[in-house]
């Protein structure tokens, strides 16, 4: 799908209709600056669409993408990837969780860009 940068209304009503929800129900389009690694490589822009209802209002959390990968052993399979938004009171929480948790194997963990 093409968007048009300079349109946010037609961005807006565009990325509504690809969701099949009505423009209406789509409070914000958030723009992940920090994309996953195979969308970057294929040149794909990635966006979080916050509905209505996401959030309540005054909410201290934030909509956080969380991108896992699982490589198999044998280097010829690729990866597994999961992707899926979360709300969370911090990005931080996540990354403090998902160090402590993989430590010890052989994995790596990043935060952005950066490898934890």
């Amino acid at each position: 799908m093409r968007l048009d940068w300079n349109d946010y209304e037609g961005l807006h009503h565009s990325i509504a209709a690809q969701l099949n929800i009505p423009p209406g129900d789509l409070c914000y389009v958030h723009y992940v600056a920090t994309r996953p690694q195979d969308l970057a490589r294929a040149n794909v822009e990635a966006f979080i669409a916050h509905r209505e209802g996401d959030l309540q209002v005054g909410s201290l959390q934030r909509i956080t993408l969380l991108d896992v990968e699982f490589h198999a052993s044998n280097p010829l399979i690729d990866p597994e990837v999961v992707r899926k938004v979360f709300k969370v009171m911090d990005s931080s929480s996540i990354s403090q969780e998902s160090t402590s948790t993989v430590r010890g194997r052989n994995s790596a963990v990043w935060s952005g860009s950066t490898t934890i």
